[in-house]
């Protein structure tokens, strides 16, 4: 499936919108005995990644899902032209 250059890079960048809080918050909840600093660090991920979640996660997600909207529209606005078409050769 080839898909526009636009969605290619909306998915970029949703994956990695959803990728970066993750691992970040993944990392310090490895850490087997924290100190103040990482237990700072490891709340400051939790933050950003809930921030991440409530506000950049779902402008993405939503500029990607107008973008394959139009794309289905594009598709079946073509379909039914096609559609049109055939019935309108079929009558003459």
């Amino acid at each position: 499936i080839y898909l526009p250059v636009t969605i290619c890079s909306l998915l970029d960048t949703f994956i990695k919108s959803l990728r970066k809080p993750i691992v970040a918050v993944g990392v310090y909840n490895t850490i087997p005995f924290p100190n103040e600093d990482t237990w700072a660090k490891k709340a400051e991920a939790f933050i950003n990644a809930f921030k991440a979640f409530e506000q950049d996660i779902p402008a993405v997600r939503k500029a990607l899902e107008e973008e394959f909207r139009s794309l289905l529209d594009v598709a079946q606005i073509k379909s039914l032209e096609s559609a049109t078409t055939t019935k309108t050769s079929e009558l003459t």
